[in-house]
């Protein structure tokens, strides 16, 4: 029992300093944008200033999320390096076969059309569909590069960092696997912030941990979380699709995944050693 207090603590701290850079990170975004519309606009009425600075901050979402994304990289890298300890090492950043980046990014494809569809078939409430549209629709509300840089590729790699590589690696020191693989999942779910992308998440995560299992490696968890999202931000600027045609699409995806499990178990469950490594 004191082991999974302890594994439990290092990973709520991890958790909880993620959090924390977020929140920091948007506060002082927030002043600044309050300071520049004052001055850009002092004869405005408070309501008004409130809609433009609402409005403003919905169109940075993904500028705020890449830097308290940069920023909690650098405080990781820091820490670590304060500690004197290799930060590959600690958040186990093996090498990884070709065959299993291959392999992991055709899963991601499989898991991201798969739980997308299956997302949208749950009858949400109106409220609860309604903020999930608003909150998706800030990540591509602002500057095209900059969404793209932050949702495919730096925000899926700190995230790996922080939840699979520190708190989901903490939490398995002292506890069975399957506990470790819910508990991080549903800190990763909390950390998305509204109730439709939490159970996303959530199941996105206990994906993830699946494929850091099967491989052993975080670069093989980066590599579906680039692909999920990639494929995520490409998907929502194509034109909608009839239900036939998303059923079929998602029949294909299923087979996809289907296959990349089977593939990943079987390069997997073999003692060779790999020569084309990352």
């Amino acid at each position: 029992m004191k082991a999974f207090f302890k594994s439990f603590g290092k990973a709520a701290l991890y958790f909880l300093m993620y959090l924390l850079i977020q929140g920091l990170v948007g506060a002082v975004y927030g002043i600044y944008l309050s300071f520049s519309l004052l001055m850009a606009h002092d004869s405005v009425d408070p309501n008004q200033l409130n809609a433009l600075l609402l409005s403003k901050i919905n169109s940075d979402t993904t500028l705020i999320l890449l830097i308290s994304s940069t920023v909690t990289l650098l405080a990781v890298w820091l820490f670590f390096l304060v500690r004197k300890k290799k930060l590959s090492r600690e958040i186990q950043l093996n090498k990884c076969s070709k065959k299993n980046i291959f392999a992991s990014c055709l899963f991601a494809v499989g898991v991201a059309f798969v739980l997308g569809f299956l997302i949208e078939s749950i009858p949400f409430p109106d409220h609860l569909m309604e903020s999930f549209t608003q909150s998706h629709d800030s990540l591509s509300a602002g500057n095209l590069v900059i969404n793209f840089i932050t949702v495919a590729i730096i925000g899926p790699i700190t995230e790996e960092i922080i939840f699979r590589g520190l708190i989901y690696t903490r939490l398995k020191a002292g506890m069975p696997v399957i506990a470790a693989a819910v508990i991080s999942s549903v800190m990763f779910g909390i950390s998305h912030g509204e109730a439709i992308w939490i159970l996303d998440a959530f199941i996105f995560g206990l994906a993830i941990v699946w494929v850091f299992e099967t491989t052993k490696s975080l670069y093989a968890c980066i590599a579906v979380h680039i692909t999920n999202n990639t494929v995520a931000q490409i998907t929502q600027y194509l034109p909608q699709n009839s239900r036939v045609m998303d059923l079929c699409i998602t029949a294909v995806c299923a087979a996809i995944l289907v296959c990349s499990v089977l593939y990943l178990r079987k390069i997997n469950s073999t003692k060779n050693t790999e020569t084309d490594t990352l």
